[in-house]
């Protein structure tokens, strides 16, 4: 402690004599302080002016106050990527339709023939839960790949025949229309867990196919493919099938991300068109022209009324999308006016015909001619 003392009295004399600017320090702490550390430490040091104010000191130059640079922003998200958009124009051309595979493998060879129209039942396709079967579909894809022509397909889930019978087996309930017999209740929601099965494996398969010019969205219907019923069945809710078919067109929409594709407008009964444009507005809408709206029963006078209405409004004549039609048989001596009609009065450059019009040589001048037109 005595050394304690005698440093410290040392320090304040050092500091009282030299006026803060110079100190001589000499320190010897022994293991009392330090704890058995034995430390000598001679130093000349110019104490820090903040502690010891030095006298008359030397102006300073203020300097300037430095920041470290922020660290840079880190890079902006990048865009969502857009959605998948169809490859290709419009569907365009003369398509023939026919149940027949020899018509078809000889009308595909036509020059005015620009490819097949391709209709395939359910019942074909997935004759038994979990087994399916294209080769019936790849058959006439190959007659059309074999020409250097295109395709379009449609599965059809309606009656006559293109039901499965093993969907009711499965619990799917009937639904007995006055008009077309047997049908899939279009309120049962297994029937949509099963179709919508069907409709993945299509688009699994044809997607990518550089054959497959465009396909036609099917579901629940009172027919074959399309939102139309002739009659409707008890327990018939319109919001309910206007939202399935909305799910439907929105499966279509991602199962054939690179395809154009078709919605038929129909009427149902006691709704006329409003239920399919209802579908057909919500399928533009969030899609644009990858949906292209169609209809069947052209011929020299139809569509009128509230069927022609939709065409136009939705058509190439209102600048929004593409249109098809498929015309009636056997049109005959009429074919000119359906095409016609069809090409002038709605603008659709697609039409499909069936085998029976294209075959017969008395017409052929007529096809060539509105092919020659089409494709202009």
């Amino acid at each position: 402690m005595k050394i304690i003392a005698k440093f410290l009295n040392m320090f304040m004399t050092s500091i009282s004599q030299r006026g803060f600017a110079k100190l001589t320090l000499v320190i010897i702490l022994g293991t009392t302080v330090l704890g058995g550390g034995f430390i000598v430490m001679r130093k000349n040091f110019r104490a820090p002016r903040w502690i010891f104010p030095v006298e008359n000191p030397a102006p300073q130059t203020p300097q300037p106050v430095t920041f470290p640079a922020p660290p840079p922003s880190p890079p902006p998200s990048p865009p969502p990527a857009p959605a998948p958009q169809p490859t290709g124009l419009a569907p365009q051309g003369i398509f023939v339709t026919s149940n027949s595979n020899t018509l078809v493998q000889s009308l595909i060879k036509k020059p005015y023939v620009d490819g097949i129209l391709i209709r395939a039942h359910w019942s074909t396709v997935q004759p038994s839960e979990g087994v399916f079967d294209w080769s019936s579909v790849d058959y006439r894809i190959g007659l059309a790949q074999a020409q250097g022509k295109k395709v379009s397909i449609a599965v059809f889930p309606g009656n006559k025949g293109a039901t499965p019978s093993w969907i009711y087996d499965k619990g799917v309930k009937k639904w007995e229309s006055s008009i077309s017999g047997t049908m899939p209740d279009p309120m049962s929601p297994l029937f949509y867990e099963l179709w919508y099965k069907v409709v993945r494996e299509f688009g699994a398969r044809y997607s990518n196919n550089p054959i497959v010019s465009h396909t036609v969205v099917c579901g629940s219907t009172g027919l074959l493919c399309g939102l139309r019923f002739a009659d409707l069945p008890s327990n018939f809710n319109k919001d309910t099938l206007v939202q399935r078919w909305k799910e439907t067109v929105d499966l279509y929409a991602e199962v054939f991300p690179n395809k154009l594709i078709g919605f038929e407008i129909h009427n149902t009964k006691g709704y006329g068109a409003d239920l399919a444009e209802s579908v057909l507005e919500h399928a533009y809408g969030k899609y644009g022209s990858k949906f292209g709206v169609f209809e069947e029963f052209l011929s020299d006078t139809a569509p009128t009324g509230n069927l022609a209405q939709p065409v136009l409004d939705w058509g190439p004549k209102s600048g929004k999308t593409w249109c098809g039609f498929q015309a009636v048989s056997v049109l005959a001596g009429k074919l000119d006016g359906a095409y016609r009609h069809g090409y002038e009065d709605f603008g659709c450059k697609y039409i499909e015909i069936y085998g029976t019009d294209l075959n017969d040589p008395k017409y052929e001048s007529v096809h060539e001619k509105w092919h020659e037109t089409i494709w202009k």
